[in-house]
């Protein structure tokens, strides 16, 4: 598999957002194919309950069972960590020139729920947002290029 067949944009996607609580997302590491698979599938094909899915979901069987074999076939996409995102933040505060908008950052980042009260600061100043959300692609980038490399790809 090589990197020029991935989607890389949908990937960065997929890191950056994450998926729900209750689905996952996997790539194909042989034909580079990103598949979301709700979690209720792959139970049903863990516990053998194939019966209790819906007809929409029982497409999902085969992709999901082969998921669960765990050949190495199909690996899960990973996510930003609240670490990753307390990084860029942090970076984005050292390259403010404005003196009150950085502490305002650094304060905001000393406690829990640091990503609510960081939004809130950019809900004021788009300009923030936007040099965060430049950080924060060069950050996944770095972020694909190890993960891809740690798979061979």
């Amino acid at each position: 598999m090589k990197r020029e067949a991935l989607d890389i944009e949908m990937i960065t996607r997929v890191i950056q957002t994450g998926a729900s609580a209750s689905d996952e997302y996997f790539l194909d590491t042989e034909t580079g194919e990103i598949i979301l698979i709700p979690e209720e599938v792959l139970a049903a094909v863990e516990n053998d309950e194939i019966d209790s899915l819906r007809p929409s979901q029982r497409a999902l069987v085969e992709k999901a069972a082969e998921i669960y074999k765990g050949n190495g076939r199909f690996v899960p996409i990973p996510h930003l960590s609240e670490s990753d995102i307390f990084s860029v933040v942090s970076r984005l505060a050292e390259k403010l020139e404005d003196e009150e908008l950085t502490d305002a950052i650094t304060k905001a980042t000393a406690g829990p729920d640091f990503v609510d009260r960081f939004e809130e600061i950019c809900l004021s100043r788009p300009e923030v947002m936007d040099m965060f959300y430049e950080l924060l692609d060069k950050h996944t980038a770095a972020f694909i290029d190890k993960w891809l490399s740690e798979l061979d790809i």
